[in-house]
């Protein structure tokens, strides 16, 4: 019914004993309500007996009736916090609300990484054990809702991780919600154990002074990907770290930017094509007014001519198209198609995006985003394969209904090559560097039976080309015309001028008529 205390008496030297008197009603069942039953419910609802309202509680300290648990029993169980979100660029398919189907389970492995990643580079990353996906929800149309798990060590200090520090270190690490790796954020979908999202209140920086970070991403051909680097404790993550960290600061440093550098921290390493690693970094520069300003496409262009055209990095090798500055890339001039060259038609369905109506139109934003990213990855996908040399352009040339079918044109030079490409060997290529057909680009997950590859007939412009030499004699037969026909003309103009000429006579004729010339005065 209600609780009632003593006056507070010293425990030791900093802390304060409570001693309490709980009383519950007459008509209580004595199994329902014990000391046993009441000791749990206090811990259970004092986070193992280490918090009460404002006040934190030694954990060893609690009796009921003389009642007590030793406190070595409560040290095993971990801090959970159920952390959910939104994913806006996920779509909830059957396949992927399904916790048997491989779509999921890939699903869950890849969030469960990208969380995993964050809280270990966090401030609250002492006690940090792990997160895993409980499962998947739909929330709006077209967006996922995911339900984890995060799990910390039980001798966390209640200061040190709690639901609003859990909260503040996610927004942090997602740029306010908004990106979780390759997956976009609801920005207002976040809750950390609680019914509502966690109020946040902080005190902004001034704008004309907060720092401008920008995240710069790129592969290492000869750094081969391993799990030792995505583990922080390992003696290869931390040399590599070292190494490229001191390589980006180097570069920046001697940049035309330097006045406005401050320093790059490393965001994580990720495994990329055939066993390279990918390496995640966030670069800051300083938002001084006097000093001209920092984007990504100064950023962007500072690396690439201090790297040499995005080949080396210190001791390590570029991959020279995986350089991306806040997703910025540059746009490299388009490959000519030409005449004879091979094209064949690919036809795939991407399953974790939902078709809409915007993409009918070829001239629409969400159109041309999703073409873009398909066309970047298939380039990608080509000229790191065995048909590099042959590979010419990749261009999207619809989508269709189904998720989202892609229906794609690729054109092979043929002369660039021993022996000519063949429909085998490019869906070969694309299954291999999808993961059989899986995944494209780390970004859209595939239907492993839609692959399809069509070889089409050879680029033809329709029209018949005219050798050098035939074009000479067309020329010269030209001139020769004209100056024939000059000629004549000048013949003719001779011949009349010849006739005409001392034509004028007094006598016009043998009978001697005469015409008499009158003068008149």
């Amino acid at each position: 019914m209600a609780c009632s205390s003593d006056l507070p008496r010293l425990a030791n030297i900093e802390d304060t004993s409570v001693y309490a008197v709980c009383s519950f009603s007459n008509d209580s069942n004595p199994q329902e309500v014990n000391k046993v039953t009441v000791y749990h419910e206090f811990r259970d609802n004092t986070k193992d007996i280490s918090t009460l309202g404002s006040y934190l509680l030694n954990s060893d300290s609690l009796y009921v009736n003389g009642y007590h648990e030793p406190a070595s029993n409560l040290q095993t169980k971990p801090f959970e916090f159920n952390v959910t979100f939104v994913i806006t660029n996920l779509a909830p398919t059957a396949s992927l609300l399904s916790s048997n189907s491989a779509l999921y389970k890939s699903a869950s492995s890849v969030i469960a990484y990208q969380l995993n990643n964050l809280f270990t580079n966090s401030k609250i990353n002492r006690t940090f054990s792990n997160c895993r996906v409980l499962s998947f929800s739909q929330a709006k149309v077209g967006s996922t809702s995911v339900y984890s798990i995060c799990t910390f060590g039980n001798d966390s200090s209640p200061q040190e991780v709690n639901r609003v520090t859990v909260y503040h270190e996610f927004k942090n690490k997602t740029k306010d919600i908004s990106v979780l790796g390759t997956y976009s954020l609801d920005d207002s979908s976040l809750y950390v154990n609680a019914e509502t999202p966690i109020a946040v209140v902080t005190l902004q920086p001034n704008e004309g002074t907060k720092p401008i970070d920008l995240n710069v991403t790129f592969t290492i051909d000869n750094l081969a990907f391993t799990p030792a680097l995505q583990n922080p404790n390992s003696p290869e993550y931390t040399s590599a770290s070292s190494n490229v960290i001191n390589s980006l600061n180097n570069l920046y440093k001697n940049s035309k930017i330097k006045e406005t550098f401050t320093n790059c921290k490393l965001a994580s390493f990720s495994s990329a094509n055939q066993g390279k690693t990918k390496v995640e970094t966030l670069c800051s520069f300083k938002n001084d007014p006097t000093i001209p300003g920092v984007d990504k496409v100064t950023a962007y262009n500072e690396f690439r001519d201090n790297t040499g055209k995005i080949t080396a990095l210190g001791e390590y090798s570029l991959n020279q198209n995986s350089l991306f500055v806040n997703g910025y890339q540059e746009l490299e001039s388009t490959p000519v198609i030409r005449d004879g060259d091979l094209s064949f038609e690919l036809n795939f369905t991407i399953i974790n995006r939902n078709f809409t109506e915007a993409l009918n139109d070829p001239t629409s934003a969400e159109y041309q985003s999703i073409s873009a990213n398909i066309t970047r990855m298939l380039e990608t996908l080509y000229k790191n394969s065995s048909l590099k040399d042959s590979y010419r352009i990749c261009k999207v040339t619809g989508l269709r209904i189904g998720s989202v079918k892609a229906i794609c044109m690729c054109y092979f030079n043929p002369s660039a090559a021993s022996e000519g490409v063949t429909a085998e060997q490019v869906k070969t290529e694309f299954a291999t560097r999808t993961n059989s057909t899986h995944l494209l680009g780390n970004t859209y997950q595939l239907r492993s039976n839609s692959l399809a590859v069509e070889a089409k007939a050879p680029v033809s412009s329709g029209r018949t080309e005219i050798p050098y030499w035939g074009i000479i004699l067309i020329v010269l037969g030209t001139l020769l015309i004209l100056f024939l026909i000059f000629a004549l003309c000048l013949l003719i103009a001779l011949c009349l001028k010849k006739k005409y000429h001392g034509s004028y006579n007094t006598l016009q004729s043998a009978a001697g008529v005469y015409f008499p010339h009158q003068k008149y005065y």
